[in-house]
């Protein structure tokens, strides 16, 4: 993924430039104030979290972009990645009813033309929803060809898909290495790539060599966070090795950005404090540069 225009791009894992913060953790806060703590934690990129009470995306339309984009100029912040809201499952890649389908398919295109309004280079996907006791092949193959669909339409928006893996406690159609490379495999486009998300990499028992190691420049995009089973966490307060993960990244040759993508519960509770914390520890770890 190239860098923003008029943005140089490091191969410093940690510089601020290669860093995205969510405004996830603050849903129990305004835009203005998660775009505030974003950037007081010194973040500069953001990976927009296109759900309430910030944003609002139906089968038909999406917020203005106007408020949002004057609002991330005020505090400095550039949108790098819009992240559907998928959380409630209203929407899904893994539908079968046709009608509710067609809704999800109108409902991404939605958010896929709020991203590149928003200017956007990524959206960040999973494939997640999948029923249980409903044949998982036919799911999957649902899911590739909508996916196929939606990338074609992100090719026309100059944008570019980034599927990441499912965490094992939530049902979908990819939560390993192989299901992930399988399913991009048959949507065979190139406008979709693979999101590395940290968290779901360890929970399926996988490593960073392993990933870049099948997928290599496939890989566009990292929920790069600290992690316990069942959420993403502040660097410190899950279980993963930040230090021996980032000389893996260097050593695979990584150079795109890192999200911050936290769902824990301590991060929705104080998310300024959240982010400030996490970006103290990966400068601990790896020092910051000014960018």
């Amino acid at each position: 993924m190239s860098p923003g225009a008029g943005e140089e791009m490091t191969t410093d894992l940690c510089n601020t430039a290669r860093l995205a913060a969510s405004n996830l953790p603050y849903f129990y806060h305004s835009l203005e104030g998660a775009f505030r703590g974003i950037a007081d934690a010194g973040y500069r990129n953001v990976e927009f979290f296109a759900g309430t009470p910030h944003f609002f995306v139906d089968p038909e339309g999406h917020s203005d972009c106007g408020p949002v984009l004057r609002l991330a100029e005020r505090y400095g912040l550039s949108i790098r990645a819009l992240h559907p809201e998928t959380l409630s499952g209203r929407y899904s890649l893994c539908v079968e009813d046709p009608v509710w389908r067609e809704l999800s398919l109108s409902w991404f295109r939605r958010n896929l033309e709020a991203a590149a309004r928003l200017g956007a280079e990524l959206v960040t996907l999973e494939a997640a929803g999948m029923l249980l006791d409903r044949p998982a092949q036919e799911a999957r193959e649902r899911c590739a060809e909508d996916l196929r669909v939606l990338a074609g339409y992100a090719r026309e928006l100059g944008l570019v898909l980034a599927l990441a893996a499912t965490p094992l406690d939530r049902p979908g159609c990819a939560h390993t290495l192989s299901e992930l490379s399988a399913l991009l495999r048959m949507v065979d486009s190139p406008s979709l790539k693979a999101l590395l998300s940290i968290p779901a990499m360890a929970e399926a028992g996988e490593s960073i060599p392993q990933w870049f190691g099948a997928l290599g420049t496939e890989i566009v995009y990292l929920h790069f966070c600290d992690a316990r089973p069942g959420s993403s966490q502040v660097w410190g307060h899950g279980v993963l090795p930040l230090r021996k993960l980032l000389g893996q990244l260097e050593a695979a040759g990584y150079q795109g950005l890192l999200g911050q993508y936290l769902d824990g519960d301590d991060s929705q509770a104080e998310p300024a404090r959240c982010d400030r914390e996490n970006m103290e520890a990966l400068a601990a770890a790896w020092p910051v540069s000014a960018g």
